[in-house]
């Protein structure tokens, strides 16, 4: 029959299974076996972030492993990783597809969620916050594509990159909104974002008058809202498992060396771009009217709080005692600002972030960071931060969803480096986004005319409960 093959015959095997040796099948065996006990490695002992560093290690392992089979003298060692890298990335694959299925859902119900669910607050300081957190955005962002883009952050040897940007206006026109379908299956973040915005005004404005013919719409949204933090959740699960091969590929591909001088690169120049910002607030501060560094002293605390908890929400009730204690900010701006910020336009996971892996992988893909590209990350990027929020994963979902958004979908296998050193980065991230709200707090309550002079001058800190 057309199905029985002989021993000597690996064709079969080659062409219909991709495995062509004995040391693709042990190698498989060994992932799925890799696999097996990193799902029962307990939760007690072994965070999530520990879990991340303990796969990135793995992988690099596997990939020396595999590097050190394949020069054996086997004849067949080109074939055996050409076999593996077709597997390994066949199952990172999957965890990648998984991602860009959730993207938009989340895109919409959280923006649509976010409007109808807005409290109302005192106009005149919401305003003002909304600009602040704007403009520290934009600030961010702008640092981030500055200092990326300086140092070739990306690029490790000698790439070739290549100018394929369009002028100004037509890249405009091409994130223009068309048919919300269209968009959707393009992957049009910035279209389907406007659209979901416009559903989401109209709601609220409905509500108004007729809340118990829109209350529908409101339930099945919050519900939905419950359903999309799960799903995220369901998938970033799976994470570390997926960083196994992505690095094992990557290190088969591109060498050990060039793969931590890549991962290396980011940490060094995301670091430098968080002191930068730290700088930049220091002289928005001294701006002001108010003493930087009397700032900074009374901040330090909670600084290195927010660097080793890596947990913005979980700084919170620290965050906003130090505002209202230590800088005399009113207890009203304290509690608006520092709450909205543990979710909205935070610099460190939503701003900085995604503006640096959107340069890094440009650079990764042979591209040119233009103008053009600047702009319409800039607006994808303050979209998503300011109205896609209250998501968990903030850091991940938020760069996945604005590489999407600046024709960078296909792309994703290229933050393999930067997962693996995730843990690593989260930390001045969240520092950077507990000290933004701070920031964000005093000149706020500052340009208000609320904040206490008195209080942010006085040198003996109030011991905080």
């Amino acid at each position: 029959m057309f199905f029985i093959q002989t021993v000597e015959d690996s064709s079969y095997l080659k062409n219909i299974f991709v495995i062509a040796n004995f040391q693709t099948a042990m190698f498989l065996v060994l992932l799925f076996v890799i696999f097996y006990f990193f799902n029962k490695l307990p939760k007690e002992k072994f965070s999530f972030s520990n879990k991340v560093l303990l796969s990135s290690f793995c992988g690099v392992i596997l990939g020396k492993l595999i590097l050190f089979v394949s020069n054996l003298g086997n004849s067949q060692g080109d074939i055996f990783i050409e076999d593996i890298v077709k597997w390994y990335s066949f199952f990172s694959d999957v965890f990648l597809s998984f991602l860009k299925l959730i993207i938009i859902p989340i895109v919409i119900v959280t923006i649509i969620h976010g409007i109808i669910n807005k409290k109302e607050s005192n106009d005149l300081l919401e305003q003002k916050t909304r600009k602040i957190f704007t403009t520290m955005v934009i600030i961010s962002v702008t640092v981030g594509f500055f200092i990326g883009t300086f140092f070739n952050l990306g690029i490790i040897g000698e790439t070739l990159l290549h100018f394929e940007g369009e002028n100004i206006i037509f890249t405009l026109k091409n994130i223009l909104p068309r048919n919300p379908i269209v968009d959707i299956m393009e992957f049009n973040i910035i279209g389907v974002a406007l659209f979901s915005i416009l559903i989401g005004t109209g709601a609220k404005r409905m509500s108004i008058k007729y809340m118990e013919i829109v209350k529908p719409f409101f339930d099945i949204i919050n519900a939905l809202q419950k359903i999309i933090l799960s799903m995220i959740m369901t998938v970033i699960k799976y994470l570390p498992l997926a960083i196994i091969p992505l690095v094992t590929v990557k290190v088969i591909t591109n060498g050990l060396k060039d793969s931590l001088l890549e991962m290396g690169q980011f940490i060094l120049i995301f670091y430098m771009s968080v002191i930068v910002i730290l700088i930049i607030q220091m002289l928005i501060i001294g701006i002001m009217g108010l003493n930087p560094f009397i700032y900074i002293k009374k901040c330090l605390s909670l600084m290195k709080l927010a660097f080793i908890s890596r947990s913005s929400a979980g700084c919170l009730e620290t965050t906003i005692s130090t505002l209202t204690k230590k800088l005399g900010v009113s207890e009203e701006s304290a509690n608006f600002v520092a709450n909205l910020g543990t979710t909205t336009g935070m610099q460190g996971c939503t701003a900085l972030f995604p503006a640096m892996v959107i340069v890094y992988v440009t650079h990764s893909t042979g591209n040119i960071v233009t103008l053009p590209l600047f702009i319409v990350s800039l607006i994808v990027i303050l979209i998503c931060s300011m109205n896609v929020t209250k998501i968990s994963s903030a850091s991940t979902m938020s760069a996945v969803i604005n590489l999407s958004g600046v024709g960078f979908v296909s792309s994703f296998a290229n933050l393999t480096c930067i997962l693996a050193i995730d843990p690593i980065i989260d930390m001045p991230r969240t520092m950077l986004n507990v000290i933004g709200s701070v920031v964000n707090a005093i000149i706020v309550d500052k340009s208000i005319g609320e904040l206490n002079i008195d209080t942010y001058k006085d040198k003996v800190e109030k011991e905080i409960n």
